[in-house]
């Protein structure tokens, strides 16, 4: 499956085009990198490591991250771009 993959947090949104075996994958794809995204920009952010991973750590990271898969179509200025912009490969995941 080809498809275009908006992830990102508050700070920052990125956009992949992506070859998928299906859309679950390139769902998945899309949260994990959403989170690393997040945890990234929040790595200097001091952190209780006892509340790391708890409940109320992930909804603060799902409050705060975004993530979207659409499949790609050649006629969208927009997806072609993003594909022009990664000379004209998919990202394989």
């Amino acid at each position: 499956m080809l498809c275009i993959v908006q992830f990102g947090c508050t700070q920052c949104t990125s956009y992949l085009a992506v070859e998928a075996d299906d859309y679950d994958a390139a769902v998945e794809f899309a949260e994990e990198s959403a989170i690393d995204s997040w945890e990234s920009y929040n790595s200097n952010v001091e952190h209780n490591e006892d509340e790391r991973y708890s409940d109320a750590w992930w909804d603060t990271v799902y409050s705060e991250i975004h993530y979207a898969v659409e499949p790609y179509d050649d006629s969208d200025d927009f997806h072609y771009s993003i594909l022009e912009e990664q000379n004209y490969g998919f990202f394989n995941i």
